[in-house]
């Protein structure tokens, strides 16, 4: 799904050696910087959303006033609950421009998180969590790596900027009528996907802060599954990475999530492929070249499992073992590649990281095999193909992939921004941002995370922690924001979006991938 899929594969498949470097020149750099450019005393107080570390609170009352009360005031961009809101759609984002005129969004009035209408707001609980008879307290996460310098090295926005973005997504819901009838307030707290130690000591200080619910923008979302950290605590949290299928019904109700689950993912991709003739012979299928890492066995036999629903049995399958010190060799890559053209495969899917298919689509190219590619969102690939581990690109162009994200909106000429992207624009256009930071550097995950739990809080049939993801189920259709897409939660456990997918296509020339098609229901696993 993002940027940070492309650090956390960097980072697990590179050496030791790399990683020591890596994390002592960030270390130093970033200590010159700070002695340099930041001045004495307490920076972040001068700010509305805490930071969190040892001892910090969300202060007084169940989690303080501070954050969350902005002297900013925010036009409101959505009625309450079935009114009806006026979202902006129907521009391109070529070039970061910022879209055009509004159009009325149907099923809007479950955009904004206002008191649903005609709904006698709930009390506060005996032994509140999270909850005070004026506000409701729950905590943010964005990823911090190494500071300012570590995230835009990988395409991320600042600290500072996930701070003022998530303070501009709440001032709005605020505006808009809060919560339960109650003002929402945030703690931001920072993770670190290539320091678990910190990501850990952070999600400890969640626990003992206590909030009501937890909106997940990035410092739990790498490596899949360490928003396990906070469900086990009985926090919901609502995150905006995949969740791994299984962990769906294990660690119900305290998890959710605005993209989709593995198996959706997997299914999707196959059977969405099928559809467009992939597996066609009349158009040139013989045999399918799988090549599969073993790194996580739960997403092979999901993708297995959709190949037979397709009735692809003609595979010649090439699998390698979980490259322990990162990237798979080039001299085992090149034996795929050996493998699959003496099988006579036609046609080959990567089910392994960005990496390790460079050196795949190297050797391919330099033996003059140019197979027709098919990508599935496995450990970041549609991010990791556009970016520094990138495949050959001669090799790969032309490539299908199938996706159940908005992946290629902001690539595709003229492709209209959805109206929920559209709303987060205009919401961070507001904070003075551009109307690209919805993008690159995951604006739309604040809006989607914080939207959704906001939702949840306002169906909720009680203000404790186990009704909060429950709670979903009763909001009915929900417009999220880039790269999340509008999405369905239901009983008893599709606590996960993914609802449509759309084709794409890499383009050589601009390294990017282009929507190829109009969204379609997602395939049920």
């Amino acid at each position: 799904m993002t940027p940070f899929l492309e650090l956390r594969l960097w980072w697990r498949r590179t050496t030791v050696l790399n990683r020591a470097l890596s994390a002592g020149a960030a270390a130093v750099v970033i200590a010159l910087v700070a002695w340099i450019l930041v001045p004495t005393g307490n920076r972040l107080a001068a700010t509305n959303v805490a930071t969190a570390g040892p001892g910090a609170s969300p202060g007084a009352t169940g989690g303080g006033e501070a954050s969350g009360s902005s002297d900013t005031t925010v036009a409101p961009v959505a009625a309450a609950a079935g009114a009806g809101n006026t979202a902006v759609a129907g521009a391109s984002v070529k070039n970061g421009a910022s879209p055009g005129a509004g159009s009325s969004a149907p099923g809007s009035g479950n955009l904004s998180g206002t008191t649903p209408s005609g709904s006698k707001c709930l009390p506060t609980p005996a032994k509140a969590t999270g909850v005070t008879d004026k506000t409701i307290f729950v905590g943010f996460g964005y990823a911090n790596l190494a500071g300012a310098i570590g995230n835009s090295a990988v395409g991320l926005g600042s600290p500072d900027d996930y701070k003022k973005m998530s303070q501009a997504v709440v001032d709005d819901i605020n505006a808009s009528g809060g919560v339960q009838c109650r003002k929402m307030i945030i703690k931001a707290y920072e993770g670190n996907p290539i320091n678990q130690d910190q990501t850990q000591a952070t999600c400890v200080q969640v626990g003992q802060d206590a909030p009501l619910a937890f909106a997940d923008g990035g410092a739990f979302v790498y490596p899949l599954g360490q928003y396990s950290c906070v469900a086990r605590q009985s926090i919901p949290i609502i995150t905006q990475t995949q969740l791994v299928t299984s962990d769906v019904k294990r660690f119900y109700p305290y998890i959710a999530s605005v993209l989709t689950d593995t198996a959706t993912e997997m299914t999707t991709g196959i059977l969405g492929a099928q559809q467009r003739g992939y597996f066609d012979p009349a158009k040139g299928f013989k045999k399918l070249g799988l090549l599969e890492e073993d790194c996580t066995p739960e997403v092979n036999t999901q993708l297995e499992n959709a190949l037979a629903r397709a009735h692809v049995t003609s595979i010649s399958k090439y699998k390698f073992a979980c490259p322990a010190g990162g990237f798979a060799s080039p001299a085992e890559m090149n034996q795929a590649v050996v493998q699959f053209e003496r099988d006579g495969a036609t046609h080959v899917i990567p089910l392994t990281g960005g990496g390790s298919f460079l050196s795949f689509s190297n050797a391919a190219e330099s033996q003059h095999y140019r197979p027709k590619y098919l990508a599935v969102n496995y450990n970041g690939f549609l991010v990791t193909a556009t970016t520094a581990t990138k495949p050959n690109t001669d090799n790969f162009d032309g490539a299908m992939a199938i996706t159940t994200a908005a992946y290629g909106m902001d690539t595709t000429p003229n492709y209209p921004v959805d109206a929920g992207t559209a709303r987060c624009q205009k919401i961070l256009v507001k904070a003075g941002f551009p109307p690209s930071e919805v993008f690159g550097a995951q604006g739309g995950g604040v809006c989607s995370v914080l939207w959704a739990s906001a939702i949840a809080i306002n169906h909720a049939t009680s203000l404790t922690r186990q009704s909060i993801i429950p709670a979903l189920f009763n909001a009915g259709p929900i417009q999220l924001a880039y790269a999340a897409t509008d999405t369905t939660y239901s009983a008893p456990y599709k606590t996960y979006g993914g609802d449509t997918w759309r084709a794409l296509q890499f383009v050589k020339d601009c390294t990017c991938w282009h929507i190829v098609s109009s969204p379609l229901p997602s395939y049920a696993p």
